[in-house]
């Protein structure tokens, strides 16, 4: 993979996963969760990260039509650093840019995962996404130190929880 298109594909990355100041609306989940956090649910994401989840925060963009479920624990996830063990789960519409970004990815260096999805991808970073007819799907573990299988276990196994959900969450296209 050609550097440019590295540094294009994570800055895609990381505007479907990172929390930016275009998500106006922060609320936590009720125990009753709907929409994104109802993709996975506070036992299964528990179970993935191996920690009880004690909160979980919905937030949501209008700009790109994104919503995102953060599942916090109080387990310590990086030794001698007071952060906190947590999945995030993402959904958001599709673009032509995005679906083309990703089908960019070669598929010699093992980022493609078979079974998930219309295709599903990993990176470096460890996020997996999916692709299901027009939203992307994506997991990602944060604030744990130790082995990349663990980093992509925990990614995946939401993600195979979340997508047979998906037709729970009304995904709009951005505003």
């Amino acid at each position: 993979m050609t550097l440019m298109r590295s540094r294009r594909l994570f800055v895609l990355l990381a505007s479907l996963l990172a929390v930016a100041p275009a998500f106006v609306v922060a609320a936590p989940a009720s125990a009753q969760s709907t929409g994104v956090c109802s993709l996975v649910t506070r036992g299964e994401a528990g179970k993935l990260l191996r920690a009880k989840v004690v909160k979980t925060e919905k937030d949501e963009s209008p700009a790109n039509g994104a919503q995102q479920c953060t599942y916090k624990t109080k387990k310590t996830g990086i030794k001698d650093r007071d952060v906190k063990l947590a999945l995030q789960v993402t959904v958001q519409p599709i673009t032509d840019d995005l679906r083309s970004e990703l089908q960019n990815i070669p598929y010699e260096d093992d980022s493609r995962v078979d079974g998930l999805g219309d295709d599903a991808y990993v990176t470096k970073f460890d996020p997996v996404i999916a692709v299901s007819g027009d939203i992307a799907l994506a997991a990602k573990l944060h604030n744990y130190q130790g082995a990349s299988s663990r980093f992509r276990s925990v990614s995946e196994g939401a993600v195979r929880a979340a997508l047979p959900r998906l037709g729970q969450v009304d995904v709009a296209p951005p505003s």
